[in-house]
C-alpha cells in the first residue's frame, strides 16, 4: 500500500486485463484459488481517480466479508453450499438402518441439517448485506469536502466489518463443517468437492486475521479507540 504526500495510504482499483497489469498465479493456498493472492506486476498502468475512492473498500468487503459468498449464490437468501446439500439429499437412496424414516429426504434429522446449513447461509448474507450498507456510505463520503464526515463515515464502516466478520466466518465454517452430517461417507469423494466451501472460508478469513477483530470492537466500545484505517501486512 502507498502513501500520499500527508503520509495517507492509498489504493486503488484496476481491471485484471489493463494494459500494463500481469497477474501470475502463483498462489498456493488450499482455498480461493481465485483471489488473486499470488504476484501481481504493474507496468505504467493509467489509474483513473475514481478508482482511488473505490479501492479502499472493495478491498475490505472482498476480505472482509467474502466467506460468506462460500455458502451464497446469486439469489441473497440461498446458498450454495445449501442448495448442494439440499439437492444431494434429495437425490440420496441409501439409508441407515439407525436412521428415522424410510426415506434420507424423510428423516427428519436431516432435514434439520440442511435446514440449519440454509439458516447459517441466511443470516451471513443480510450481515454482509448490512455491513455493505455502511461501506456504500464510507464509499460516497470519500468524495465530500468535510474530512470530519469521511473520517466519521469510515469509522463506522470498519467497525460494522469487523464486528460482523467473526460471527460470518464462524456462521459459514460450521455450516460448511455440518453439511455432512446430512450425507453418507460418498459426500467426501473428491469429485464433489464439496470441502472447498470450507477451505474457500477458512483461506479468506486467514487474510485479514479474524482473531484481532473483536478486539478492536471491543477497544472502540470501551475506551473509544478508532479502528486502524488499512490492515497492512509486511516486515517490522
Amino acid at each position: 500500500m502507498e502513501a500520499d504526500e500527508n503520509g495517507e495510504p492509498v489504493g486503488v482499483l484496476v481491471p485484471r486485463r489493463a494494459e500494463g497489469v500481469d497477474v501470475i498465479d502463483d498462489w498456493d493456498g488450499f482455498g480461493q484459488s481465485l483471489t488473486a493472492s499470488g504476484t501481481a506486476l504493474f507496468s505504467n498502468v493509467v489509474i483513473a481517480r475514481r478508482a482511488c475512492h473505490a479501492a479502499r473498500w472493495a478491498v475490505q468487503i472482498f476480505l472482509g466479508l467474502l466467506p460468506a459468498r462460500s455458502s451464497r449464490d446469486a439469489c441473497w437468501y440461498r446458498s450454495a453450499a445449501a442448495s448442494d446439500v439440499a439437492r444431494l439429499v434429495s437425490e440420496r437412496k441409501r439409508i441407515y438402518s439407525h436412521g428415522n424414516a424410510a426415506s434420507v429426504s424423510e428423516d427428519p434429522q436431516i432435514l434439520q441439517v440442511v435446514g440449519r446449513v440454509r439458516g447459517a447461509a441466511y443470516s451471513a448474507g443480510a450481515i454482509v448485506l448490512k455491513a455493505a450498507e455502511a461501506v456504500q456510505r464510507a464509499y460516497e463520503a470519500s468524495f465530500a469536502e468535510d474530512a470530519a464526515v469521511t473520517e466519521r463515515a469510515n469509522a463506522i464502516a470498519e467497525l460494522e466489518i469487523n464486528q460482523s466478520v467473526h460471527v460470518v466466518t464462524t456462521l459459514v465454517l460450521d455450516a460448511t463443517t455440518l453439511l455432512f452430517d446430512a450425507l453418507g461417507a460418498s459426500a467426501t469423494k473428491r469429485g464433489l468437492d464439496l470441502d472447498r466451501y470450507w477451505r474457500n472460508a477458512r483461506t479468506i478469513s486467514s487474510h485479514n486475521p479474524r482473531i484481532y477483530r473483536d478486539r478492536i470492537v471491543g477497544d472502540f466500545a470501551v475506551n473509544g479507540t478508532p479502528p486502524p484505517a488499512q490492515y497492512k501486512v509486511g516486515q517490522v
